[in-house]
C-alpha cells in the first residue's frame, strides 16, 4: 500500500511539473491520436483540459497541409523507432509563431514502439533574432563588398597586414602595380617582398604595431624589384601606416595606403630645372636690356645735347640775318629764312618732348591721393597767363580726387587742357568732370574722325596739318604712357565740328 501511495504522489508531482512548464508536452497512440497534452498546448489552441485526448491534428482543425505532415511524421517515428526533430510556422488565436518540436518513440516491454511522446517549444523570438542577425550579416557583407570594391577601384595603393608577422590579408591592384605581381596574399610581408628589407619600413611597421601610432611618409624612397629577374627600381612614395584594432582596442593589423609620386616628383624637378634655367636667361637678358637702355639713354642725351647747339645757331643766325640785313635780302629769301628759323625751333621742341617722354618712362612713381580739381585750376591759370586759352570758358567739377603720382598727373592734365584750347580756335567751353575714378576733358573744338581715335596717342601721329595747328605729336603719347604706368587707361571720343572728349582712368586705392 505504501508503494501505491508513493506512485500516486509521484504521478501528481509529475503532472504538476508538466503542467507548469511553458513548453508543450504531449503523447500519441499508434494511430496518431492525442493520449495526453499539457495545459500549455490546450491554452494555445483555446481548448479546455482533456479536450484534445482521442483526436488527431485533422480533428483539431490544424491547417490541412501541416496536419498531414505532422501525422506522417508520427507514423515515421513509429515505423523507424527513431526520434524526429523539425520546425514549423503555426498561426493560433494569439498570433503566428515559429515552433520547434521533437517526436520520440516510447517502447513497450516487447521492445516495440507502443506510443509516441513529443515536446514543442516556441522559438519565435529566437527566429526573429536569427533573422535580424542574418540581415545584419548580409548588411555587413554588403558593406564589406562595397569597401573591398572601393579599395580595388581606388587609385591609391592599399594593403592590409595582419599579426606581428605582417601577413598580407588584402592587396588592391595599384599595390600590385607598385611592387609587381608577386604572390602576396597569406604570406608575411618581408618574406613575399625580401627586397624591401633594410629600407627602414620594417622598423616603421614595428613602431605602428607595438605603439599603435599612425606613421606617415612623404616622398620616401622605395627600391623594388617588380619581377624576380628584373632590375631594382628606385621609386618615390607618399604613404600612411595606420593601426587596425580589435573591439578590445588591441592592435591586430596595419592598413597601408599611399601613392606612387615618382613621376610627379620627376616632373617637379624638371620644372624646377626649367625655371632655374629660365630665371638665369631672364637675368642675363635683363642685364643685357638694362645695359642697352643705359647705352640708349646716354646716346639720346648725347644726341639731344649735340643737336641743341647747332639748332640754336641755325635759329639765331636766321633771325640775325632777317633783323640786320633785311633790306638787302630779297623778299623770297625772307620766307626761306623764316621757315628755317621756325623749323629749327620746332625741331628743338621735338627733342625736348622726346626727352620728356623718355624721362616719364623711367621716373619712379610716388603714388598718393591727389586733388585733381586743384591741379586743373592751377593749369588753367598757367594757360591764361600764357594767353593760350582766349575765348575759352572752363567748367571744372569740384572735389575731384584721384590716386596716383601728382607731378605726372599734372603733366597729363596740362597736355589735355592745352590740347582742348588749341583745337578750339573759335572758343567754347572746356569741361573737366569725374565719375568713379574716370576723369574727362571735354571741348567744343574742331574734333576729328572717330575712326582714327586709336592713332592720336601714338608718337608723331597728327590728324591735322602743322600749318593749321602746330605741334610735335608727342603730347598725347606722353599722356598715354603716364596713365598706363599708373595702372590706368586712356581713350578719346570725337566728332568732326562738334568737339572731343579725352578720358583717363586711375586705379582705386588699394
Amino acid at each position: 500500500m505504501v508503494g501505491e501511495a508513493e506512485n500516486r504522489q509521484y504521478a501528481v508531482f509529475l503532472d504538476a511539473a508538466v503542467s507548469a512548464v511553458s513548453d508543450f508536452i504531449y503523447t500519441f497512440d499508434l494511430e496518431g491520436r492525442f493520449t495526453y497534452a499539457n495545459p500549455a498546448l490546450h491554452n494555445l489552441l483555446g481548448l479546455k483540459p482533456g479536450e484534445m485526448v482521442g483526436q488527431d491534428f485533422h480533428d483539431l482543425h490544424y491547417p490541412f497541409e501541416l496536419a498531414t505532415t505532422l501525422q506522417s511524421q508520427i507514423q515515421e517515428v513509429i515505423s523507424t523507432g527513431k526520434p524526429l526533430r523539425a520546425e514549423t510556422l503555426f498561426e493560433s488565436a494569439s498570433g503566428a509563431g515559429y515552433y520547434e518540436y521533437i517526436f520520440v518513440p516510447l517502447f513497450g516491454e516487447n521492445g516495440e514502439v507502443s506510443s509516441v511522446a513529443g515536446t514543442t517549444r516556441d522559438i519565435t523570438e529566437r527566429r526573429e533574432i536569427e533573422v535580424r542577425n542574418l540581415g545584419l550579416v548580409a548588411e555587413l557583407d554588403s558593406e564589406r563588398r562595397k569597401l573591398t570594391s572601393f579599395f580595388e577601384q581606388s587609385p591609391a595603393f592599399i594593403c592590409v597586414l595582419t599579426g606581428p608577422d605582417y601577413i598580407f590579408e588584402f592587396v588592391n591592384g595599384p599595390y600590385y602595380q607598385l611592387v609587381g605581381h608577386h604572390e602576396l596574399l597569406g604570406r608575411p610581408c618581408f618574406e613575399a617582398l625580401p627586397d624591401s628589407r633594410g629600407q627602414g619600413y620594417e622598423e616603421l611597421l614595428k613602431q605602428v604595431y607595438h605603439d599603435g601610432e599612425t606613421v606617415r611618409g612623404v616622398g620616401a624612397s622605395l627600391q623594388v624589384r617588380r619581377n624576380d629577374d628584373g632590375p631594382v627600381e628606385e621609386l618615390s612614395i607618399d604613404f600612411t601606416y595606420q593601426p587596425l584594432r580589435s573591439p578590445e582596442g588591441e592592435v591586430v593589423g596595419i592598413l597601408v595606403h599611399g601613392n606612387d609620386v615618382t613621376d610627379r616628383l620627376l616632373a617637379e624637378q624638371k620644372l624646377a630645372d626649367v625655371n632655374a634655367n629660365l630665371e638665369r636667361i631672364i637675368e642675363e637678358r635683363t642685364s643685357q636690356l638694362k645695359q642697352s637702355v643705359e647705352e640708349m639713354q646716354g646716346f639720346t642725351y648725347s644726341i639731344a645735347h649735340d643737336l641743341r647747339a647747332p639748332l640754336r645757331s641755325i635759329a639765331s643766325t636766321s633771325m640775325i640775318l632777317l633783323e640786320e640785313l633785311s633790306p638787302m635780302i630779297p623778299e623770297e629769301y625772307h620766307v626761306h629764312l623764316q621757315r628755317q628759323s621756325h623749323n629749327a625751333k620746332r625741331l628743338a621742341q621735338l627733342i625736348d618732348d622726346l626727352l620728356k617722354l623718355s624721362r616719364n618712362s623711367r621716373r619712379a612713381l610716388s603714388v598718393k591721393s591727389v586733388d585733381i580739381t586743384l591741379l586743373v585750376k592751377q593749369e588753367v591759370e598757367e594757360l591764361r597767363k600764357a594767353n593760350r586759352c582766349d575765348r575759352i570758358e572752363f567748367d571744372i567739377q569740384e572735389e575731384m580726387t584721384g590716386y596716383g603720382d601728382q607731378e605726372m598727373l599734372r603733366l597729363v592734365i596740362a597736355n589735355l587742357l592745352e590740347n582742348a584750347c588749341k583745337f578750339s580756335p573759335n572758343g567754347g567751353t572746356v569741361g573737366v568732370t569725374a565719375n568713379d575714378q574716370i576723369f574727362s576733358v571735354r571741348d567744343e573744338g574742331v574734333g576729328f574722325d572717330p575712326a582714327y581715335a586709336h592713332k592720336v596717342f601714338l608718337p608723331f601721329e597728327r590728324l591735322v596739318g602743322e600749318s593749321e595747328f602746330p605741334g610735335t605729336g608727342i603730347g598725347l603719347a606722353n599722356v598715354k604712357r603716364v596713365i598706363e604706368r599708373q595702372g590706368g587707361q586712356v581713350w578719346a571720343e570725337s566728332k568732326p565740328g562738334v568737339g572731343s572728349t579725352f578720358s583717363f582712368s586711375l586705379p582705386m586705392k588699394s
